[in-house]
């Protein structure tokens, strides 16, 4: 192998070692965002709850209003 030859064979382990060494040490190049989306919906979901309301003690506005929010606590936490 000329010295050429034998440089670039050298140049292209280096390459291919700090490759390897950047994945090991900085990690996936690309970060699982499904599995983060995920537990912020569950934890989102956890914590909002249906709210109750009384027809006959509270007004038409709020009946329609916390029917509202409950659906769509029910459409966003039924996707999760």
């Amino acid at each position: 192998m000329s010295e050429l030859g034998a440089a670039f064979a050298k140049f292209v382990a280096i390459i291919v070692l700090l490759g390897a060494c950047a994945s090991f040490v900085l990690g996936p190049s690309t970060p699982d965002v499904q599995t983060a989306s995920d537990q912020i919906a569950a934890d989102v979901c956890s914590v909002w709850l249906s709210i109750t309301y009384d027809s006959t003690l509270d007004s038409p506005e709020t009946v329609t209003e916390v029917q509202a929010g409950n659906r769509a606590r029910d459409a966003y936490c039924e996707e999760t």
